[in-house]
């Protein structure tokens, strides 16, 4: 039988005015047009061989790319590569690190920070931004540039950001160039959107079925460390901003080691949370133990515990895959919880506070 919120067109179209859904659909695409937008910057006047370390720059939607890259490539990348969520640089940032600053808006506050901090110290610079403040600091530095497209909300834009990280590195000779594997990447995704889109019925779209499981309820989500992890982050991420639905991120094996003992208490804390497992083939085989150990003994205390599996044939496409069903599932979300899966009410009143109060 239809569902009487998610499969009503009509009333997911009005809670729905800015268009998420449309961005939803569009996310594959990213990954195929940014192949140009990073060869217009061309390659940098610096050579890898001058670099000893990279840090990435970012708060949010435009972090996850970062952490997306540095989980992807782990084990092939020849230079540490570390993520900053900070107004400072770590002590050992020197000429020989290269920062790349990643703001969709180009006004974060603490990407601006950070980057004048890594400026000062004499490190190579580039910028991944649509506009702002970061982009004019780039053209007045002479920083490399990479543009991206306006008019998204920053989480929206996972594929430039990604995608433009990625070949960045490629560019300055760090990896293999990953153009075909982002080209097919956007077609494997092309087709996906043909099972979770709006006018898949209830019965046979995935994310639907999910946020129904979830409505009501906290979802905590674990992946294996690594790619998986990173991928619970982003749902993490997109069910509290899409959604407005509180929900947690954690790591196998690391919660074994601890968190696992937290869930009986409060009581009625454990009648309102779901354990939700990515799981992946590229994950190690004693994850995989893990996970079946755990989910039976949540189930043997009655807590729901629901077990998603990657599809695709490379580490790229389970990695996405596993976020795209997280992204439709939180819009399919918002709209049982009646909210605009795109506006941020809380975080612009923070902004607006921050503004008020200075440095």
């Amino acid at each position: 039988m239809p569902h009487p919120v998610l499969d009503n067109v009509t009333e997911c179209r009005a809670l729905d005015p800015s268009g998420m859904t449309e961005l939803l659909t569009r996310l594959p695409g990213q990954f195929s047009e940014s192949v140009a937008l990073a060869a217009a910057v061309g390659r940098p006047k610096w050579p890898s061989s001058d670099l000893s370390q990279i840090i990435i720059l970012g708060m949010g939607g435009s972090a996850i790319g970062g952490d997306l890259v540095r989980s992807h490539l782990t084990g092939t990348l020849p230079l540490p590569l570390q993520v900053v969520r900070d107004y400072r640089l770590p002590h050992y940032a020197s000429p020989r690190t290269l920062v790349i600053a990643s703001s969709y808006s180009g006004n974060t506050e603490e990407t601006l920070a950070a980057v004048d901090v890594a400026h000062d110290r004499g490190c190579p610079i580039i910028a991944l931004s649509s506009g702002g403040t970061l982009a004019d600091k780039a053209r007045a530095h002479d920083w490399p540039l990479v543009r991206l497209p306006g008019g998204f909300p920053p989480r929206a834009a996972l594929g430039y950001s990604f995608s433009s990280l990625l070949l960045l590195l490629s560019t300055i000779g760090l990896v293999a160039d990953p153009a075909p594997a982002l080209h097919e990447l956007a077609g494997f995704l092309m087709s996906r959107n043909n099972q979770l889109a709006p006018e898949i019925p209830f019965e046979q779209n995935p994310a639907k079925q999910l946020a129904a499981m979830i409505k009501g309820r906290i979802p905590v989500i674990y992946g294996a460390a690594g790619a998986m992890s990173v991928a619970a982050l982003r749902w993490k991420g997109q069910f509290c901003e899409n959604a407005k639905n509180l929900a947690w991120a954690g790591e196998a094996p690391e919660f074994n080691h601890n968190e696992v003992v937290g869930w009986g208490l409060p009581k009625n804390a454990m009648d309102i949370l779901t354990a939700v497992f990515l799981r992946s083939a590229d994950d190690h085989p004693r994850i995989a133990r893990r996970f079946e150990i755990v989910r039976k003994l949540f189930t043997q205390q009655e807590t729901p515990v629901e077990m998603i599996d990657a599809a695709g044939d490379n580490p790229l496409q389970r990695l996405f895959s596993i976020i795209q069903l997280g992204d439709w599932t939180s819009l399919y979300l918002a709209f049982l919880n009646g909210v605009d899966p795109t506006t941020i009410t809380a975080i612009h009143y923070l902004k607006t506070e921050l503004g008020k109060v200075g440095d």
